[in-house]
């Protein structure tokens, strides 16, 4: 079961937006039609890998796992990849020195979170370090852990 309300309603209305099928969707992200129909049914919750792909296709995540803001991004906002990666592996790290484990619906959520507040910051500032701060990363995964 999803432990983010609202998730599987967004996910089948970012399908039908996108006008796809479960099997069509599941395709476009490395998946199964049985496992995108789980996350719908909010049985499952898609791991990073997936939540990845959607971003990449265009899916605001804010929106896909709180509700908030627009389903897609302008045409600015292109998923920054590298930036992605180091928040999720500053998260990961985090929760290894703690002895801390998430389920997939938190971790997802703290690395978006983490990752918006990083790419506010970095277009903010002209000599802002690339990648998120220890800090802000270890802060997230108290309140989360």
């Amino acid at each position: 079961m999803t432990s983010l309300p609202g998730l599987p309603a967004r996910l089948r209305a970012l399908r039908e937006a996108w006008r796809l099928s479960q099997r069509e969707m599941a395709e476009s992200v490395g998946g199964s039609q049985r496992a995108w129909a789980d996350y719908e049914g909010g049985r499952t919750m898609p791991g990073a890998a997936v939540l990845g792909a959607l971003a990449g296709r265009g899916c605001d995540l804010h929106w896909l796992l709180l509700g908030e803001g627009a389903m897609q991004r302008g045409p600015s906002q292109g998923l920054d990849e590298p930036l992605l990666a180091a928040c999720l592996a500053g998260v990961e790290r985090a929760l290894a020195a703690r002895g801390k484990s998430l389920d997939a619906g938190k971790k997802a959520l703290v690395v978006t979170e983490i990752y918006m507040l990083t790419q506010e910051r970095m277009a903010g500032a002209t000599d802002a370090a690339a990648g998120p701060s220890e800090d802000l990363v270890a802060r997230f995964v108290r309140l989360a852990s």
